[in-house]
């Protein structure tokens, strides 16, 4: 397989304090935090937008693929992810808010940039071979205050698409073969990325103080990107070791819930990284089979029992923790430490998101062993036999898949020309996710538009079930095939892009029922 998912960039950021897709004006309007400042309206107008690429080669063969939104916009409260409609030749998007704006947008693939605007600013957004050009209409800046990230990455590493910072975080696709020494190899390049890294911090400041004394940026604009310096070289030292404890409590003694809502979204990754480094990372590793991750329950334990951790650092780690076992354990897991977190904070909102995001009202029906319990996507129940009895006397296609199996997605649009094929044929085709995430679910059938199959579900007892246990499911994309006499006959069935599977329906179609 040539294909892989890999974190980008930061290795700990939860921002749990909600996240919302808009899509058009008027739907945004935040509650001032001081009622002096006017709220104003900001425009971002996308004209003509593009799919963005979300694969990246790799010198030696295959890909890295990237399943990040495009652009997020940051106001200082919410981060809220948006991809543009590329069907429309301009696409439009309004806040109000009385805040700056910040603007992350994947640049090619692997690495992010930054652009700042001011409330009341008009933007427009143009396109050119994949890649963004950003002006100010309302106000005359010079081309570092619309677009200083890209323009100093220009101006510091002329030639070179991806920052060291890039490559630091993520030295494998930067690799040019794998040979034998892989991880020494790495650890080597890292070295190498850190000292380029730290070196181009350095740079980018008197580019920022030589940009400040000619006028051509802003006083506000100096600060942020200045602040944006300071707090990714601090989190690149400790992500490599060179903070020790004694400079990471004070970074915590000095935190200040003012600072955390104030301050540029960077320095709360910073934090977040900090809490991460001293609180999650000294747990042990679980192996779970499909991936090994670190011991979240423990880590929540840690976080609470932290005597330097409080307001809204500690109540947004503990967030964070609460996400993750409900991401890779069990549901009575999540449920034992999401009372644990009530019982700390009187934050409803939350504890009722994740106990409908991860159907914990159906507890009773996640023990059920005996029947294979699903759910649709308008949360109705129903049982895998109960879809088989439903389409007495057709050939059933079974496909096991999730919203995080990249395998899986990009063989779901070959398994809809396969159906449209046997369309009124006597065939059904049956989509049957293995989400522990409602809402993932949910978002990657919107994405994958399945919104109108008519056979979808998410499985609700995947773990209890014996008849999962029974076809032995330990990794997806599986296919299954039963034929009109409800009987299966394929464990393991051809893929969607095979060319066997439509020869092996049409053999299962032509077959005498018994």
């Amino acid at each position: 397989m040539n294909r892989m998912d890999i974190s980008v960039l930061c290795r700990w950021f939860v921002l749990v304090t909600g996240i919302i897709a808009v899509s058009s004006c008027g739907n945004v309007t935040e509650k001032k935090d001081n009622p002096i400042e006017e709220a104003k309206e900001i425009v971002v107008i996308f004209r003509n937008p593009v799919p963005l690429k979300k694969a990246f080669k790799l010198k030696f063969g295959g890909e890295v693929l990237v399943n990040s939104p495009d652009f997020s916009f940051y106001d200082g409260l919410k981060l809220r992810p948006f991809a543009p409609d590329t069907n429309k030749i301009n696409d439009t998007l309004c806040f109000s808010t009385a805040n700056e704006l910040i603007l992350k947008y994947k640049y090619k693939v692997l690495s992010s940039l930054y652009y700042r605007f001011q409330p009341g600013d008009s933007i427009l957004i143009n396109y050119s071979d994949s890649i963004i050009d950003v002006s100010i209409s309302n106000r005359k800046v010079s081309k570092y205050e619309a677009n200083f990230d890209l323009e100093a990455r220009n101006k510091l590493m002329p030639g070179q698409t991806y920052s060291f910072l890039d490559k630091y975080y993520q030295p494998f696709p930067f690799m040019t073969d794998l040979g034998k020494n892989v991880a020494q190899k790495k650890r080597v390049d890292k070295e190498r990325y850190f000292d380029s890294a730290i070196n181009y911090f350095e740079k980018e400041k008197y580019l920022l103080d030589s940009l400040k004394q000619q006028g051509l940026i802003l006083e506000s604009g100096y600060k942020f990107y200045h602040k944006k310096n300071q707090y990714l070289k601090n989190a690149l030292l400790l992500n490599d070791g060179k903070l020790g404890k004694p400079e990471t409590d004070k970074l915590i003694r000095d935190y200040t819930d003012s600072l955390y809502l104030t301050e540029p979204f960077f320095y709360r990754s910073l934090m977040h990284q900090v809490v991460y480094l001293r609180c999650v990372e000294v747990t042990e590793n679980i192996d779970l089979g499909n991936t090994v991750v670190k011991n979240y329950k423990n880590g929540f334990d840690n976080i609470v029992n932290d005597s330097l951790l409080n307001g809204n650092l500690k109540k947004n780690s503990l967030k964070g923790m609460v996400m993750r076992i409900g991401q890779y354990f069990s549901k009575e897991e999540l449920k034992q430490y999401l009372d644990k977190y009530a019982e700390m904070y009187a934050d409803t909102s939350f504890v009722d998101h994740l106990k409908k995001q991860y159907l914990l009202e159906f507890t009773n029906e996640t023990r059920q062993k005996d029947s294979l319990i699903l759910i649709d996507n308008k949360g109705t129940k129903h049982t895998l036999a109960e879809i088989i009895a439903k389409h007495k006397d057709k050939v059933l296609y079974i496909d096991f898949w999730a919203s995080w199996c990249a395998p899986c997605r990009q063989m779901l649009p070959y398994s809809h020309t396969v159906q449209n094929e046997f369309k009124n044929k006597g065939v059904a085709f049956i989509y049957l996710s293995m989400d522990k995430n409602r809402q993932q679910w949910l978002q990657a059938v919107k994405d994958e538009e399945m919104e109108n199959q008519p056979e979808s579900y998410m499985i609700i007892n995947a773990q209890a079930s014996e008849y999962i246990k029974g076809l032995q499911i330990r990794s997806i994309p599986r296919y299954l095939l039963y034929n009109r006499d409800g009987v299966l006959v394929n464990k393991n069935a051809p893929s969607p892009k095979s060319v066997e599977l439509p020869k092996t329906i049409t053999k299962l179609l032509s077959e005498k029922k018994g």
